[in-house]
């Protein structure tokens, strides 16, 4: 199973990344890490989280409906995106800003699903996997999958990179490193496909679940249509899940702002593990009212 030997780390050793110089080096220097940040947060709307809530499940995308074109394209072709599937996960303890807006909405009212790095390793272990089609009453199911069968696993994190001019810069947790060579990186990159991106997707801290199915499920769907993997959490694994409310919701608007969501009002109930951003009240992006005019 993906979790069995995970490395125990070196808290001295993190550090070192600015004198990895060959992709093996580099491969050593991750494994295991992918495990040692204090929470994975998954950012959302409301109403996906609502969602999300009454189903105990995520839904994982397929890599063809990314918003970075050269990520979706290190997978190859339009064919070869369809077989993988990636639910992207930012580490660390404090809140990000830009994801707050670009992925649960720009009004500042979504939400977040987090885990410690213990219950994610739970949540990926004792999860069960389904592929889903999607018709017009949203995703339903289409076919079991059974690990090893019929897909596998990467769970990962993510390396940063420039690359002009004959040279490549790396950015990984808050190391640069300078002096990989242009070789030793096209090793890398094409061992670790889905697990590098431009330098300019640094702050989204990233660390990838990363589904690959096997080409007979991939035989039996329409590629015309859009599919999804469901991870289905058993409940005594979602329930220890921690849920954030965005920057936009406060106090006084916290009533209005989730009336209409029944099984979040119900999370709340049950486990206490929600509350609102540590920003709440402090932050007025006003992003809807500045695409209207403009940004003038």
């Amino acid at each position: 199973m993906l979790l069995k030997g995970v490395v125990i780390l070196d808290d001295n050793n993190w550090r070192s990344f600015p004198a990895k110089n060959s992709a093996k080096s580099l491969d050593s220097y991750l494994e295991g890490r992918e495990f040692s940040h204090d929470r994975y947060c998954h950012y959302t709307s409301l109403e996906a989280l609502e969602k999300i809530i009454e189903s105990h499940s995520l839904l994982i995308f397929c890599v063809d409906g990314f918003n970075d074109v050269k990520d979706s394209a290190q997978y190859g072709d339009n064919e070869k995106q369809k077989k993988y599937f990636a639910l992207c996960l930012s580490t660390g303890i404090n809140e990000n800003l830009p994801l707050w807006y670009l992925y649960s909405g720009l009004n500042g009212k979504g939400g977040s699903i987090s885990f410690t790095k213990n219950q994610i390793k739970k949540v990926i272990d004792n999860a069960k996997f389904s592929l889903v089609e999607e018709n017009d009453s949203g995703f339903v199911d289409f076919q079991n999958l059974e690990e090893n069968k019929d897909f596998h696993i990467m769970f990962k994190d993510l390396v940063y990179a420039d690359e002009k001019e004959g040279r490549v810069s790396l950015k990984y947790n808050t190391q640069t490193n300078y002096i990989f060579s242009t070789d030793e990186w096209k090793i890398y990159r094409e061992s670790n496909i889905g697990f590098v991106k431009g330098l300019i997707w640094y702050y989204e801290k990233e660390t990838r679940l990363q589904i690959c199915l096997e080409d007979h499920i991939l035989s039996k769907m329409d590629l015309s249509k859009k599919y999804a993997v469901r991870m289905s959490i058993p409940e005594n694994d979602f329930m220890k899940a921690k849920v954030t409310l965005g920057p936009e919701i406060t106090d006084a608007t916290i009533s209005s702002d989730i009336a209409a969501y029944s099984n979040l009002k119900a999370f709340v109930w049950k486990t206490s593990a929600m509350g609102l951003s540590k920003y709440a009240g402090t932050i007025e992006m006003n992003l809807c009212g500045k695409c209207k005019k403009g940004f003038k």
